[in-house]
């Protein structure tokens, strides 16, 4: 079942002087909600930055980060970047990208991985902590402006 998205959003708000800890909050409750990997990929001039990344594998973490700095992913490239260009939500079995919308803007994607196979109910908690997500990011970002 997955956590509370009341508890996430009381945590993101409270992270949100510190846009790292907003990152690593983000990534580890949706880790921890769903059971998953999970990734926190963020548009930097429509190329999508890897800027956390929670997985049971170092390895395939090790993995993973490496490839995202040799070769990130612009608008519209493999799912992810699909995804950051449509906003619309890509579900497959164990994967699962989710936009991360704040109104007209998307601000980049979250991505989860499994053994087992996401459901609607999965999607649904997902694209709800999507939008918390968000409103931490552009909050944690406007503090660090001032």
């Amino acid at each position: 079942m997955p956590t509370d998205l009341a508890l996430i959003g009381r945590d993101l708000a409270a992270a949100s002087l510190d846009l790292d800890r907003v990152h690593q909050s983000i990534v580890s409750s949706a880790a921890q909600g769903l059971g998953a990997a999970a990734a926190l990929l963020l548009l930097d001039d429509d190329i999508l930055r890897l800027v956390e990344l929670e997985h049971p594998d170092p390895h395939q973490s090790w993995q993973i980060r490496h490839r995202h700095t040799e070769d990130p992913l612009g608008l519209g490239r493999g799912t992810e970047g699909e995804v950051a260009k449509t906003g619309e939500t890509a579900l497959d079995g164990g994967e699962l990208h989710v936009a991360l919308p704040l109104g007209e803007q998307l601000l980049g994607v979250l991505s989860l991985s499994r053994d087992l196979d996401f459901d609607e109910a999965d999607q649904a908690w997902a694209e709800a902590l999507a939008e918390l997500a968000a409103l931490a990011l552009r909050n944690a970002r406007e503090l660090r402006r001032l």
